[in-house]
């Protein structure tokens, strides 16, 4: 049994191999590096959507091992990721992605992400049919504007009520959600520097806060306040840079763990200029 187990094993990585190379049969040099550049997509979508940097490099090393590059090499930190690969005629290239605007957390991408690589891994796809898997994982948004207002209303009301706030401030900071919703979107869409985004974000909800008050909808500015922070603050950048710090990739979790911390106080001076303007 295991004589045969072992010759259906060496048929299916006949099988794979012939796959692959007829796949790489068709492309030339310039083939070779589109196919690394759809790759190195991949690679960005998972960075972008806060995949840890141990996954982007896994994940980039085993779809260039299926489509038969010889070597990789990859560097990835949450800014750049850097790929030199050696095709199967022995040409050496590289091909860097400089991540601007910061990553986010979309962990469904992240998913889609991995079960592609996984598919590809088993069965390469020829270029075309790789070019439109990966542009189906980045045409469009995972969730809606209005799912995510919902989710942004539900995450402010009830950590407002967790806090110690009551119904009144349950529906404040409901009120508020919303307008934090849009003002990311409009920052998103400016291309305006994230912590400007986060300092205007936080200094406009503090005020909007500050008029719900006045007009007796609330009770507790801080309790308010807080449960719209718990939206802003990245629980989940923290948590994967101290990750990557365990794994060994020190770098970028610092870089991480800096961000996270220089957002989080960005995000205090917001409501605290919020503040001072309504106690004077």
């Amino acid at each position: 049994m295991s004589i045969q187990k072992e010759e259906e094993e060496k048929k299916n990585r006949e099988l794979k191999g012939n796959k692959v190379e007829a796949i790489l049969a068709q492309f030339s040099v310039a083939g070779s590096r589109r196919i690394a550049s759809l790759i190195l997509d991949i690679g960005e979508m998972i960075l972008r959507s806060g995949g840890e940097v141990a996954r982007v490099e896994d994940t980039i090393n085993r779809l260039c091992s299926a489509y038969g590059f010889r070597k990789t090499d990859v560097f990835t930190i949450s800014s750049c990721i850097i790929m030199t690969v050696t095709d199967e005629g022995g040409n050496i290239f590289t091909q860097t992605r400089r991540i601007r605007g910061g990553t986010g957390t979309d962990m469904e991408r992240v998913r889609r992400c991995n079960a592609l690589s996984r598919e590809l891994c088993a069965h390469p796809l020829p270029e075309a049919e790789l070019r439109k898997s990966v542009e189906a994982l980045s045409g469009t948004p995972v969730y809606s504007n209005m799912f995510l207002c919902l989710g942004y209303i539900c995450i402010a009301g009830s950590m407002a009520v967790f806090f110690g706030g009551d119904r009144a401030d349950f529906i404040a900071a409901a009120v508020a959600a919303p307008v934090m919703l849009l003002v990311m979107e409009l920052g998103r869409r400016a291309d305006i520097q994230n912590y400007v985004t986060y300092f205007l974000n936080a200094f406009i909800t503090g005020l909007l806060i500050y008029a719900l008050l006045r007009f007796g909808i609330g009770h507790n500015y801080d309790k308010i306040a807080m449960g719209c922070i718990m939206i802003l603050i990245s629980g989940v950048a923290l948590t994967t840079a101290i990750r990557d710090m365990i794994n060994g990739d020190v770098v970028t979790g610092l870089l991480g763990l800096i961000n996270a911390l220089i957002q989080a106080v960005v995000i205090a001076l917001g409501f605290v200029a919020a503040f001072a303007i309504f106690e004077r």
